[in-house]
C-alpha cells in the first residue's frame, strides 16, 4: 500500500507531465494557425490562369489591361508589374505575394470576388470567375480600377 507521500509525488508528477502537454499542445496549434506576411512590391501583381482553358492572347490581353500606364509621367511607366503563373505551377511562395489575380473559367455566374489574407497576413486576392474567355477578359475591363487599387 502507498503511502501519502508517493500518492503526492504521483500527482505533481502527472500535473506536470499534463501541464507540458498542454503547453506543447498550444504552441502546436498556434504554429499551425499563424500566417506569414506576404510579400512583393506594392505595383506587383500575380495573375493565376489555366493554359488549358484560356487562350494565350486573352491572357496577354489581360495582362496589357492590368499593366496599362501611369497617366502625366515623363517616360512610360507601367501601372503593375505582372507576373503570369500557370495554375499547375501556383504553390509554395506564390501563394504568399501580396496581390494575387486568379482567373477562372466555369458553368457559374461571372463576377470578381475579392479576398483578404487568404494565404498570409496583408494580401489581397481577387478572383475573376467568368463563363468564357471573352468574358473573362470583359470583367477585367469593367473592373479594372476595382482590380489594381
Amino acid at each position: 500500500m502507498a503511502n501519502k507521500h508517493q500518492i503526492g509525488l504521483m500527482l505533481v508528477k502527472i500535473l506536470i507531465i499534463s501541464l507540458v502537454f498542454l503547453f506543447v499542445a498550444t504552441q502546436c496549434n498556434r504554429m499551425v494557425s499563424e500566417k506569414s506576411v506576404a510579400w512583393g512590391d506594392y505595383n506587383e501583381c500575380v495573375l493565376v490562369y489555366n493554359s488549358k482553358t484560356v487562350p494565350q492572347n486573352i491572357i496577354d490581353q489581360i495582362k496589357d489591361s492590368l499593366t496599362g500606364l501611369y497617366p502625366f509621367t515623363p517616360q512610360p511607366e507601367p501601372l503593375m508589374n505582372v507576373i503570369l503563373i500557370d495554375s499547375s505551377n501556383f504553390i509554395g511562395f506564390y501563394r504568399s505575394h501580396q496581390f494575387i489575380v486568379i482567373t477562372s473559367l466555369g458553368d457559374r455566374k461571372s463576377e470578381v470576388i475579392r479576398k483578404t489574407d487568404v494565404w498570409a497576413k496583408g494580401q489581397t486576392v481577387i478572383y475573376i470567375l467568368a463563363t468564357s474567355p471573352s468574358t473573362l477578359f470583359h470583367l477585367v475591363q469593367i473592373e479594372k480600377e476595382a482590380i489594381i487599387s
